[in-house]
């Protein structure tokens, strides 16, 4: 940690994007990192986000994290920024490093790619949908590309960004 970082405040909402920050902060501290930080659980209202953490971010989203003046709110942005505030750049890849273009590639493609859709399928299944209509159709087949998307790449390599155990020292 570099000296003078402030303590974190966490908040988190369950079953969110949120899940990434205490996750990242516990696999820093295998590595070593004593990150300080409060977690704060909140819990849906009933499926969004309740009104203390609402009013945190214009976004009424989790998950947030508060560092003195600073709230930042992006699952994201968050883990960028303890990252690089906090860990010195741990679990991170740099240009030149073996593997930086696959680490980039499938750090946006989870957010951009497979998180959308299975979001999608999970709005669709409260709906209880018949299994023609096309819009769950061409969702359901939408998930099947990005799984078998992921499937082939692990298939053909041992980890899912490049080497990251020869690049971080495991």
């Amino acid at each position: 940690m570099s000296s003078g970082a402030k303590p974190l405040v966490v908040h988190h909402l369950q079953y969110s994007q949120s899940e990434r920050i205490p996750w990242l902060l516990h696999e820093l501290r295998l590595q070593g990192h004593q990150i300080p930080y409060k977690l704060v659980l909140h819990q849906r209202a009933p499926l969004f986000s309740p009104p203390d953490l609402a009013k945190l971010h214009p976004m009424h989203a989790a998950p947030v994290v508060q560092v003195g003046d600073l709230t930042l709110a992006e699952s994201g942005a968050i883990i960028e920024y303890i990252v690089d505030v906090y860990a010195s750049g741990a679990l991170k890849l740099r240009p030149g490093d073996s593997g930086y273009e696959k680490y980039i590639y499938w750090w946006h493609w989870a957010n951009s790619n497979l998180q959308p859709v299975i979001m999608r399928c999970a709005t669709l299944r409260h709906l209880n949908l018949p299994d023609d209509n096309p819009v769950k159709k061409s969702t359901l087949e939408r998930l099947a590309i990005a799984l078998g998307h992921l499937d082939k790449h692990l298939e053909q390599n041992v980890w899912l960004a490049g080497d990251v155990a020869a690049v971080l020292g495991f």
